[in-house]
């Protein structure tokens, strides 16, 4: 998948994976985007878990699951 491209740890992966039942691929690929965002931010190399919640935290907040 293309998470492997941009180097997720497994956690970061599965969560991925557990909420693409609940979004459509556009949102999931900008959910991608923004969590790479977060962790280049961080100065990690690989995107963990807290990456890629902290902009489906964001989805929930704003009332959108798609």
């Amino acid at each position: 998948m293309r998470e492997t491209l941009l180097h997720a740890r497994r956690e970061a992966s599965q969560l991925l994976q557990r909420a693409v039942r609940n979004l459509s691929m556009r949102a999931y690929d900008r959910t991608l985007r923004v969590a790479r965002t977060i962790a280049d931010l961080d100065g990690a190399s690989d995107i963990d878990a807290q990456h890629v919640a902290e902009p489906l935290r964001y989805r929930v907040a704003d009332g959108r699951t798609t």
